[in-house]
């Protein structure tokens, strides 16, 4: 009786003490003797893989690691980037990286001078508007951080200085030095809110931004 590597290998577990006799330390699929392992020409049979990982996989077996992933519908290998923990994965290029969704929230506008400092949620104020009045509130949806402040504004300057609040108190005051020829811009913040917090935007000094709107940009 003989096997080739191709055999169903399942045929040994019925073999008899005579056969596996007659098996033992042949050419091809055999039973060592010494051993007693199932071992084709010198190589054992199952078990755990050893030496050099290839193909989407680098370093060593038994545990190596995935260094790419091969497009099913394509010949590009796509290579890991960086990933952090709650991240999703982007592709860039030929490269899967990870990054942090975000959403837009919490729209703003009004006129502000030196009486009415506080931006109304997504409307236009009159003077002398408060922090006490719920106009002045936009609601936070979700845990994460709010990572840009976009704007437009008529009068506003590079100089123009905005506090941002958080549940009534200020968490950070940002300088409109990006604004461009358009009186706009994006500031690079950082704010961690809560979901059920209220955000609030006003005006702290230096140049006025007059009639306004501004908006934050989330990352979840």
């Amino acid at each position: 009786m003989s096997f080739s590597k191709s055999d169903d290998i399942f045929k040994l577990l019925n073999l008899t003490q005579a056969e596996i006799t007659a098996l033992s330390d042949k050419d091809g699929l055999y039973i060592n003797s010494t051993t007693g392992n199932i071992e084709y020409n010198g190589s054992g049979v199952g078990g755990s893989p050893s030496g050099s990982a290839g193909g989407d996989l680098d370093g060593t077996y038994p545990n190596p690691s995935v260094k790419a992933i091969t497009e099913t519908s394509g010949a590009t290998s796509l290579v890991i980037g960086d990933i952090a923990d709650g991240e999703i994965l982007q592709r860039v290029g030929a490269t899967l990286v990870g990054y942090k969704p975000v959403v837009v929230c919490c729209p703003f506008g009004a006129k502000s001078d030196s009486l009415g400092k506080f931006l109304i949620a997504n409307g236009k104020s009159s003077d002398a508007d408060d922090s006490t009045k719920p106009k002045t509130r936009q609601p936070i949806a979700t845990d994460g951080t709010l990572t840009k402040l976009v704007y437009k504004t008529k009068d506003g300057s590079t100089s123009t200085q905005m506090k941002i609040h958080i549940n009534g108190v200020v968490e950070e005051t940002i300088v409109l030095s990006s604004m461009n020829a358009n009186d706009g811009g994006v500031e690079t913040i950082n704010v961690s809110v809560s979901e059920g917090d209220y955000v609030e935007i006003e005006y702290d000094a230096s140049q006025k931004p007059g009639e306004c709107t501004m908006y934050f940009i989330q990352e979840l």
